[in-house]
This record gives C-alpha cells, structure tokens and sequence, in this order.
C-alpha cells in the first residue's frame, strides 16, 4: 500500500511538472488531458484505499482527558515554611500537611523542585475525602550560602491543578 501509494505521488508530482512545462511550450489542452488522467488514477486509487483511521479503534488513552477527571479540594495546613538560619552542610527536613477538604479520592501526581539540593517526597496512594496527607521536604545545604526560596510544585486532581508549597531560610558558614 505504501509503495502505491509512493507511486502514486511521483506520478503526479511528475504531472504537475510535466503541467509547467508544458504550459510554457505546448497547448494548455494537452497539459490539462495529461493532468486529468493522473487525476483519475489517483481518484480511482483513492476510493479503493482504505481509510487506515477510518478502520483503526481508538486505543484507550493512557492519559485521561483531563477535563473528565473527578476533581478535589485540598487544604494545606502551611504553604511556606521559613527554617530560619542552617549552617553549610546541614539538612532540613519539612513536612507539609494537608487535608482533603472534597468529595473525591485526592491524588497527589507530582511533586517536583527546581533544584536537586531539594527533594519532595509525595503519598503513592490515594487520599480519601476527610483524611490527612503529608508531603516531606528535605534541603540539603552542601555548597549553599545566603538566603535560600525553594518552590515545590504540587500537581494533583484538585481546581486549580497546580500549587506551590515554599520553604525558605539563610544558610551560613
């Protein structure tokens, strides 16, 4: 089917030159009979051509539609936490807790940071309606100096999407 179909378009690639050329040269009559009989082959290649989407089912989506997702609301106890002063070196550890204030079982996706000196570590199951959740926070200070914001961004089932927990602090030597 493919190399039909390959065919196919050099042949009427070779038409639609073939057109040009002749329009400059010879009759606009000829031009047009050599194209309408490329055009015919490809009509009747066409409608003998299955339609491979037409014929395809649909594979169910991995990721669902999110406009469908059963939503939530969560309600963080804290969204910025401020350490205070660290010294170079030392690691900070924070936890973030939330409730599930909706109707719908909570569903954490994603937690991530901008910086690998902060790593989040998010609840693998699902949270049901009325329950506590945490999310843990560690900072590690190593080759850190001065004020430090550090942005966790949260993705989950909840209106709006996203959020974005913050620990901050200074770091001295």
């Amino acid at each position: 089917m493919k190399i039909l179909t390959q065919s196919l378009c050099a042949g009427l690639l070779s038409a639609c030159i073939l057109v040009s050329c002749e329009g400059a040269s010879g009759t606009t009559e000829q031009a047009t009979e050599k194209l309408s009989k490329a055009d015919s082959a490809a009509l009747v290649v066409t409608s003998v051509t299955p339609n491979v989407a037409e014929n395809t089912p649909t594979p169910p989506s991995a990721n669902p539609d999110p406009s469908t997702e059963r939503k939530t609301t969560i309600h963080f106890e804290e969204t910025v936490y401020n350490w205070g002063v660290l010294k170079v070196n030392d690691k900070m550890t924070h936890i973030f807790r939330f409730k599930n204030t909706g109707t719908e079982p909570l569903v954490i996706k994603d937690a991530k940071t901008t910086c690998g000196c902060t790593v989040p570590e998010k609840p693998q199951a699902p949270i049901e309606p009325g329950k506590m959740g945490e999310i843990k926070v560690v900072f590690d200070s190593h080759n850190k100096s001065g004020t430090q914001v550090k942005p966790i961004t949260i993705t989950s089932n909840t209106v709006p999407e996203t959020l974005v927990l913050t620990i901050k602090g200074e770091v001295k030597g």
